[in-house]
């Protein structure tokens, strides 16, 4: 609807045209409200699946945590392990290599005198009988006891 030769519009022309503006503003808020309704749909979506993967990278880093500190813990075992796997087996020189060898350093006196008591020493011969019991002692099937040697 226009407004011809420039006379003041008629009450009905306004009402109509009011009417036709109500229509159209009415469809365009539902217009609206139904973009709006998708967006919070999908925002909520969005931060459900955002809370998800926020929950899963924490659980990710405390198992990365525990896998870290459990092999530094693993090295750090085999480390000891590796510098004395068993501080009772070592080997001995023979009887008649001691009395032609120099006098023993003190390290070696202190290391048999701290040795707790009711220990019965195992004299061994040879780096290989110190390889082989070092095995026997690290075998949890195994038992062997000194009364045993026999």
């Amino acid at each position: 609807m226009s407004q011809h030769d420039g006379r003041p519009p008629s009450a009905d022309w306004v009402a109509q045209e009011m009417e036709q503006m109500l229509r159209e503003c009415n469809a365009l808020i539902e217009s609206h409200d139904e973009q709006l309704r998708r967006l919070r749909t999908a925002i909520a979506q969005i931060e459900s699946d955002r809370q998800c993967a926020c929950d899963n990278r924490d659980k990710a880093q405390q198992v990365l945590d525990v896998l870290h500190s459990a092999a530094r813990e693993g090295q750090q075992l085999r480390a000891a392990r590796g510098q004395s796997p068993n501080p009772h087996l070592h080997v001995v020189p023979n009887a008649e290599d001691a009395s032609a060898a120099p006098t023993a350093p003190e390290g070696s006196a202190s290391e048999a005198a701290a040795l707790p008591e009711g220990n019965q020493v195992v004299l061994i011969g040879g780096e290989r009988s110190v390889t082989i019991m070092k095995v026997i002692s690290t075998d949890a099937r195994r038992h062997w006891s000194v009364q045993a040697r026999h």
